[in-house]
Order: C-alpha cells, then structure tokens, then sequence
C-alpha cells in the first residue's frame, strides 16, 4: 500500500512534465499533442488499480484531535468503483502526541458515498438546484511507520463526513468538506478528530 500512494505521488509530476526542447521543434499534429493523463493509465495498472484515470479522486485534510492538543493533516487518494464505493489509500501525519514525536500512518480500505441534492425540494433552478452535498463513511487498516508505541503494528482509522461540490474547472469536480473520525492502534494519537477536507475529482 505505501508503494502504491508513492507511486500516485509520483505520477502527477511524471503527467506534468515538459517537453524538451527537441520535442516542442517537431511538426506533430496539435491533436497527437502528450494529454496531462497521457501514459498514467499504464501507471496506474501497474500497480493494481484501474487503468481509467477518470475514475480517482484525491482529498487532502487538516485538522485537531477532539481529546488532546494535537494536529493531523494527510492525503486521501480513492479509485472510484462506482457512483457510491470506492477505494482508499491514505497517508496521516499526526503531531503534538508526546514523546515519540510526529506519527506517519499508511493506510487503506473502502469508502461508500451517496451524492445528494439537499435543495431541490425547493424547485428553484440555478444553483439551489445544482448543489451537490455527498455523505461517505471511510473505514481504513494502517500500520503506523513512526511516532507511535505502536510502531508496525496494525490501527484502524474511521471516518464520516460529508463533502460539497463548489466548483468545476474543465470536467474537474473541486470540493470541500468536513468529517469525524476516530484512529485506535495510534499509540498517543488514538483517540476522536475533526477533519477539514479539500477534494478534487474527476468522473464518479
């Protein structure tokens, strides 16, 4: 799993890069021009995951524990299944526990969702009709890699929430969101968390 969300990591700047300038003097046709997913779906399939990268979305998070003074921040990274299950990978960097410092935690699991259209009851066109308000529930395994009494031992992360579309930038679904959640197995860093999420996604 930790090589998976390197990998992930990796294949935005491998899909980002320039041409050199060899490449850009060609007389290439504009429509044979490299797309910013060109190649990733063989990426992707290499390790495991769909080749369609229209199915992912990607979350990053900040937040407080609701127990104790400590901060958590990370990324989600999920393959969309479907319209409401999907799969996770999650990296946590948990601070302010103790001791033994700041915990790394590589995680994965299922998530399920349901998108809503809380305002539509109201039958006004625009965007009361148009916002999307989607509901998921995370439940994820991890291994804490640093900063836990529970060091390569096993954890569970749970989580819900819910997330809002606020905008779409060329087919890209830009969102945001807040969730509970609860991390055991975390050594100092177990406990209840409030999470603030920010979410792109594109597809499901």
């Amino acid at each position: 799993m930790k090589n998976k969300l390197f990998l992930l990591a990796a294949v935005a700047a491998l899909s980002l890069t320039p041409l050199t300038r060899s490449e850009a003097q060609t007389n290439t046709p504009a429509t044979n021009a490299p797309s910013i997913t060109g190649g990733l779906g063989e990426i992707l399939q290499s390790v495991g995951l769909s080749a369609d990268p229209t199915n992912y979305a990607a979350a990053t998070f900040i937040g407080r524990s609701l127990t104790a003074n400590e901060g958590s921040a990370g990324l989600l990274v999920i393959e969309n299944v479907n319209n409401n299950v999907g799969v996770v990978a999650g990296f946590d960097y948990l601070w302010g526990g103790g001791k033994l410092g700041s915990a790394n935690i590589v995680s994965g699991g299922l998530t399920l969702k349901q998108a809503t259209h809380p305002l539509q009851f109201l039958g006004l066109t625009g965007w009361t009709s148009n916002l999307v308000v989607t509901p998921y529930a995370m439940l994820l395994t991890g291994t804490p890699t640093a900063g836990t009494s529970n060091n390569g031992g096993l954890c569970a992360i749970a989580r819900a929430g819910a997330n809002v579309d606020l905008y779409n930038l060329k087919g890209f679904e830009l969102g945001a969101g807040i969730d509970y959640g609860n991390r055991t197995g975390a050594g100092a860093y177990n406990g209840n968390w409030l999470d603030f999420v920010f979410t792109i996604r594109k597809g499901f």
